[in-house]
């Protein structure tokens, strides 16, 4: 996963004062994940760089959705996989179907776009995930001036840069 797309996110709600869980299937509390630092520095695609091992706070197996107020979908390369996870598609699908808020950055849309919960969307899209919805024949609306939106209780962002 992109590492600021999952740290800001993390820590900005916590600064909140949300208590806020970070999950991984097949992993629990403690357990950690790489992230990764993407950069575009002149070449055709982006580079990739380590970036830290985060610290998951709850185990995923067994978790209750109906226990949190909200979704965070980091991008990065994990939904990629993640979309694959049928334990994930069903976690974004309750959250969807019970209308609570929903947060995508970048390419979690791709996870959405697997559970079926994009129709027709408003979003704010990197140039490769707007590939992946066309072909996946779902229709989007492209805000190319604005950086962050909202459509009913889904909030998605173009890139994790806040």
């Amino acid at each position: 996963m992109e590492d600021y797309e999952v740290t800001v996110p993390f820590q900005s709600l916590e600064a909140l004062g949300c208590h806020v869980d970070a999950v991984c299937p097949k992993k629990k509390a403690g357990d950690t994940c790489p992230t990764a630092v993407h950069d575009f520095e002149g070449d055709q695609t982006y580079s990739e760089k380590p970036g830290h091992s985060f610290t998951l706070t709850a185990s995923f197996e067994g978790l209750d959705a109906s226990n949190y107020d909200a979704l965070v979908i980091p991008g990065g390369r994990a939904p990629e996989y993640l979309a694959l996870d049928e334990t994930v598609i069903a976690l974004v699908k309750e959250f969807m179907h019970s209308k609570k808020p929903v947060a995508s950055i970048c390419h979690g849309q791709q996870i959405l776009a697997a559970a079926g919960v994009l129709k027709v969307v408003l979003c704010c899209l990197a140039r490769n995930v707007a590939y992946f919805l066309h072909i996946t024949h779902l229709e989007y609306v492209q805000m190319q001036l604005i950086y962050c939106c909202v459509h009913m209780f889904l909030f998605v962002r173009k890139t994790g840069i806040f």
